[in-house]
């Protein structure tokens, strides 16, 4: 219909046109697919162009719902609507094989895709995810099929291109995250992530990802909780903590309320940074508290001293809990000093240990090692309030879960004990020896006697009354010798008797270095 005008123009005229389109085909339609068997209703108006049906796109069944306006409203040109269901198959098909280890099963997609002026775009996909399952193992957190979830991203395109990935949010049951990606201006690969807030298990982070000026990542994580337990139990089954000569450069700040490393092994107001390059770290400064208060200081890989480090702490029993070494110390002050070295493929820490005024209680194998020397007295304060100790001091090398204890010594009123042997800390096993001094205040008073001290004793650590001890196996139940002719010996001659036990391998074969 057009009025009887004598200047007529074309928006003074309404028309209208329906027509329905049936095996329809558009070769290369979007990204290099053709789209095929098409069924669609087309009308066409003053407002602009209508169109909506069913069709196969790459042969994977969708349904299309979109149209060209004519006046264009808030800037919109063209807008479209899809709907499709990608199963694995399909995904990789298409190209959109994103994460294959993280997401199986089939995903319903339905995609807004609205043109604006200047060859800008937007693409808005809403995901279903209730069939697909989902896995971040090193969270120790997965989704089955069947359990509602939904996903969203959108995209900025120009000339067809993206340009940014403005948001993804994921939800489900025990995982929530948002993101934002931007590219880098030649849109080659991602410069930014933007994590707005991450849900999942026990953690709870926010931050960024982004490049680093002079190549590289710089990671900027804080929020109240990070649990670290599954990456840390996974770390020695596979590539989570491996890392390549031909890695990038990774600095990493974070700032954490909590810091969760294990089952009752957590800091808190937790400050760090650490600097990774090639396959190995390369400097850390770390700062954090204890649930009880107490501190702890970390220091690696300064510019005065690049393979030092120190560690300082008013806990060493707490310390030694969070490095899961043992839950057998309470109290005390530690001191650890080292040196870091790359030896035949494999980063081995040297150092040394300085404790003072702590408690041992429990203690399986002491325990059973005071029962055979008939120690009892001594022994029953393991089960009470823990055995004294003044001192502790000995030296140490540590790689891949392994520490090798060199002339270990602890001692205080009641009780002296020297250590040298492996614990491996993954499998909890181990196998020490060394000495057990009773009364060890007594005995050092002895061996201050000049000449004679050092005869009846046997030089630091040994005693007058003493026994020699071997301990393998389990850390909770390992099996324990005692050499009783040992016992009844000086000093000096106690060491023949050694032998009979076994002389645990050198640090080289203990720590797999050889």
């Amino acid at each position: 219909r057009f009025p009887l005008l004598r200047s007529l123009k074309f928006d003074d005229i309404e028309y209208g046109i329906k027509a329905s389109i049936t095996d329809a085909s558009i070769a290369k339609a979007a990204i290099d697919r053709d789209l095929s068997n098409g069924a669609f209703s087309l009308e066409i108006s003053r407002p602009g162009v209508h169109l909506q049906g069913n069709a196969r796109f790459d042969d994977i069944p969708i349904s299309i719902d979109g149209g060209v306006f004519f006046r264009p409203k808030d800037g919109v040109r063209a807008r479209y609507r899809v709907a499709l269901t990608l199963d694995d198959q399909q995904r990789r098909q298409l190209g959109f094989e994103y994460l294959p280890d993280r997401i199986r099963g089939p995903i319903g997609v339905d995609l807004t895709y609205s043109a604006f002026e200047a060859g800008r775009a937007e693409a808005d996909a809403r995901l279903d995810l209730h069939a697909a399952s989902l896995f971040v193992e090193e969270a120790g957190w997965n989704k089955a099929p069947d359990v509602p979830g939904t996903g969203r991203l959108i995209l900025d395109l120009a000339n067809e291109q993206i340009t940014r990935l403005r948001e993804i949010e994921v939800k489900t049951a025990g995982l929530y995250g948002k993101f934002g990606i931007k590219l880098t201006p030649d849109r080659g690969r991602i410069e930014r992530v933007d994590i707005e807030r991450l849900v999942i298990g026990g953690d709870d982070i926010a931050g960024h990802v982004a490049l680093r000026p002079d190549g590289g990542w710089h990671v900027e994580l804080h929020g109240p909780t990070l649990d670290l337990t599954h990456w840390l139990s996974d770390s020695g089954n596979d590539s989570l903590s491996r890392h390549s000569a031909v890695d990038p450069p990774l600095l990493v700040d974070a700032r954490r309320g909590r810091l969760i490393l294990g089952p009752r092994r957590q800091v808190r107001n937790v400050s760090a940074q650490l600097f990774r390059e090639g396959d190995n770290w390369q400097a850390a400064r770390i700062d954090a508290r204890f649930v009880n208060g107490h501190e702890l200081a970390l220091r690696f890989g300064s510019e005065a001293e690049k393979r030092g480090l120190s560690f300082l702490s008013d806990d060493l029993g707490a310390t030694l809990s969070l490095l899961d070494v043992t839950n057998n110390i309470v109290g005390g002050r530690v001191t650890i000093t080292g040196q870091v070295s790359d030896t035949a493929g494999k980063r081995i820490l040297r150092g040394h240990i300085d404790g003072e005024n702590y408690y041992l209680i429990r203690a399986p194998g002491l325990a059973k090692a005071l029962s055979l020397t008939s120690l009892n007295a001594i022994g029953s304060m393991l089960a009470g309030s823990g055995i004294p100790f003044s001192t502790l001091r000995g030296d140490f090398a540590y790689s891949e879960d392994r520490l090798v204890l060199e002339n270990l010594l602890a001692y205080g009123g009641a009780l002296g004990v020297t250590a040298n042997g492996l614990l491996e800390l993954g499998p909890q096993r181990l196998d020490i020896q060394g000495t057990i001094v009773p009364a060890y205040t007594l005995n050092s008073i002895i061996g201050n006697v000049p000449v004679l001290g050092s005869l009846l004793l046997g030089g630091e650590g040994q005693g007058l009354f003493a026994a020699n001890y071997r301990a393998t196996g389990s850390t909770a139940d390992p099996q324990v010798w005692l050499n009783p002719l040992s016992a009844l010996t000086p000093g000096f001659l106690r060491r023949l008797f050694q032998p009979n036990f076994g002389i645990p391998p050198s640090v080289r074969e203990s720590l797999g270095a050889e």
